[in-house]
């Protein structure tokens, strides 16, 4: 029962954290409250801006719950070490993507902003999935050298 909780929280996790940024995508006018929070003063940015936008914030997140789907196919189904590999390579690369999708949204929005400069956050929470990642790595190695072999 524990197990079935775990997957759907796993599998509710990563669809919620795909779609998000393709609110902004689909409902780009609703999304500009969003943006607004962090990007004073784009209340004249075009749909097409935040659109690309939304883009952007989508590519760190679809690799997020790319991560997500790999620990789901473990947990779920066949407890391949491949899918802890693959979940870990997100995880590890997340934060480097979060940067550039960081950086994406700001050259989108930077000339419709009234506030231009733009602060690169490298913290505890920004590099926890880095974290995770290295974490999933030592099990995986783990797991592959516990492993009989049939030579």
């Amino acid at each position: 029962m524990m197990l079935l909780m775990l997957r759907i929280i796993i599998a509710v996790s990563a669809l919620a954290v795909a779609l998000y940024p393709l609110w902004g995508i689909i409902w780009p006018e609703s999304y500009r409250a969003e943006l607004l929070e962090d990007f004073a003063g784009i209340e004249q940015a075009p749909i097409s801006a935040i659109k690309q936008a939304s883009a952007w914030l989508w590519l760190a997140n679809a690799v997020f719950a790319a991560s997500l789907a790999f620990i789901l196919r473990y947990v779920a189904k066949d407890n391949s070490e491949t899918n802890l590999k693959w979940a870990a390579t997100c995880l590890i690369n997340h934060p480097f993507l979060t940067l550039a999708s960081d950086i994406g949204v700001h050259f989108s929005l930077a000339r419709y902003s009234t506030n231009t400069s733009m602060a690169i956050e490298l913290s505890g929470t920004t590099l926890m999935p880095l974290l995770f990642g290295c974490c999933l790595l030592v099990i995986h190695q783990n797991i592959k050298s516990h492993l009989p072999t049939f030579d």
